[in-house]
């Protein structure tokens, strides 16, 4: 895997947890 990608990932994840608690 490439540095670019686990980057990507982790932006994707951190990403989606902020929509989370901003929603809730």
């Amino acid at each position: 895997m490439s540095l670019s990608n686990s980057l990507g990932l982790l932006g994707r994840k951190v990403g989606m947890m902020r929509l989370f608690t901003d929603d809730g």
